[in-house]
């Protein structure tokens, strides 16, 4: 007989899958979910479903993790972000702190497309570290300043669309008569030149894309910061130009560092776009209740979010792994995790999308 996901408990690979899935990729909390169990006659409690998927991320999902993360740590082009998450029983710490989910990607030319989340109670340069540790590479990232003081071994790549955003507010607080007029007007159709130079070189290798970029993209940065500097001594202090301008020119150096390889992007958007699932579940179950549950949160959406980056369908990978994982020695045969990520070229072709 094959062994049982959980050694003693009547749950099944489909049903936890069925509950992940609900809650992780649909947005769907547990209470929700026992109450539509009860409409059916079936009386499970939030409580036990919680403790099944605490106990998968310790036997299962901890080890596809921690072996995304060795591998993730190994590219070269990274993109990174963070959002608050409210846990109500942290040590010493009152219900109300904030906490944060951090928030890690590969870059878009990057085979094997991976996101990992990482929980962590502070949004501190050490939350940082404990995820990055000795990484050598490329970070993509907002203007947070933290993502300015890790190792001198990453580069931080800036985010044109956070540039842009400024001066549009800046717009946007003006009369619409005078939109047009405004000085920060010219810092949109800067932005927006760039922008479209550069998606003219989508179809050219990484190589050739950063020779063209020297030769399109640079002239164009370097009027932008001309006008930039012009503008700082004009704008208004404490305006909304004067924030956007200022902001842009203590991110220029960052800004900057697109020009260093063709596989980089202008913008961090793929990072805001990985956390987005989080941020949609967060709107419907609202806080953690434990670290621990916090943390098994991180390990679920690393997978799913990881799933259907590569065009898999997370119920049936996740029933799949857990079958799986459930009858495969990875404690004598530890080298066997590779054949349940994600990406992995073994998986059922039950796992994958029809197209």
């Amino acid at each position: 007989m094959p062994n049982t996901l959980i050694p003693g408990s009547f749950t099944t690979p489909e049903l936890v899958a069925a509950i992940i899935n609900a809650k992780y990729v649909c947005a769907m909390p547990l209470a929700r979910q026992q109450q539509e169990f009860e409409r059916y006659s079936v009386a499970l409690s939030r409580q036990t479903m919680s403790n099944w998927l605490l106990r998968c991320a310790d036997d299962y999902f901890s080890l596809l993790c921690r072996r995304m993360r060795e591998i993730m740590l190994t590219r070269d082009v990274l993109h990174g972000d963070e959002t608050p998450v409210q846990v109500a029983n942290e040590t010493d710490r009152p219900a109300t702190s904030k906490s944060y989910m951090w928030v890690y990607c590969t870059g878009v030319h990057d085979e094997t497309p991976m996101v990992y989340y990482d929980y962590h109670p502070t949004r501190s340069k050490e939350a940082a570290l404990s995820f990055l540790g000795t990484y050598k590479g490329y970070l993509h990232a907002d203007g947070y300043e933290v993502y300015h003081r890790l190792s001198p071994d990453i580069t931080v790549v800036g985010c044109l669309a956070h540039a842009k955003r400024g001066f549009s507010d800046a717009i946007k607080s003006l009369p619409k008569e005078e939109q047009r007029r405004a000085a920060s007007y010219e810092g949109v159709q800067f932005c927006d030149t760039i922008f479209h130079i550069d998606k003219k070189l989508n179809d050219f290798t990484p190589a050739e894309r950063k020779l063209k970029r020297l030769t399109l993209l640079k002239p164009v940065m370097a009027a932008f910061h001309d006008w930039l500097v012009g503008m700082q001594a004009n704008a208004l202090p404490k305006s909304y130009l004067s924030d956007a301008v200022n902001y842009t020119l203590n991110q220029w150096t960052y800004l900057e560092n697109v020009l260093q390889d063709g596989r980089l992007e202008l913008t961090n958007n793929r990072g805001e776009r990985s956390i987005r699932a989080f941020t949609i579940g967060r709107k419907n179950w609202v806080m953690h209740n434990t670290p621990g549950g916090a943390t098994a949160s991180a390990m679920i959406y690393s997978l799913t979010e990881s799933a259907k980056s590569n065009q898999l369908k997370p119920y049936n990978y996740l029933v799949y792994i857990l079958k799986e994982m459930a009858n495969t020695d990875l404690v004598n045969h530890p080298e066997l995790i590779d054949q349940f990520l994600p990406w992995s070229k073994t998986l059922s072709p039950d796992c994958y999308k029809t197209s």
